[in-house]
């Protein structure tokens, strides 16, 4: 198939409250989950169940393909083009907090397999 399944890991150091996550982009169309765990490690697989879910966009910074409904929506104000997606994030812990977080890419842009972020910020 056309996916991707590829993470990027940011450590925050401490655990850290998260209510958004803003990612500048110049490569539209892929999909992206964000996964949260509040260990000092990041677990070994993307899979693993200490990852908590936390957010997921289709067709980012995009419009969906034609006639191919995304298995993933975008989320709702990402406006085709703009270069950006902010992406509300829920708590799923108790207080909301996490010191790993995982970018997990699926699905590709639709000009090729290489996502490209200019910038990550997250939101407490």
């Amino acid at each position: 198939g056309s996916d991707m399944n590829v993470g990027y890991l940011i450590d925050l150091g401490e655990k850290t409250r998260l209510s958004k996550i803003e990612l500048l982009t110049k490569t539209p169309g892929f999909t992206v989950q964000v996964f949260g765990s509040t260990g000092s490690k990041a677990p070994e697989t993307a899979d693993d169940p200490k990852w908590a879910k936390l957010g997921e966009a289709g067709s980012v910074d995009g419009d969906p393909a034609e006639g191919a409904a995304p298995s993933v929506p975008p989320v709702t104000g990402d406006k085709a083009g703009d270069g950006k997606l902010v992406l509300p994030l829920k708590g799923a812990g108790a207080d909301g907090e996490y010191r790993q977080v995982l970018l997990w890419f699926t699905t590709p842009p639709a000009a090729g397999p290489t996502v490209r972020l200019s910038e990550i910020k997250l939101y407490d």
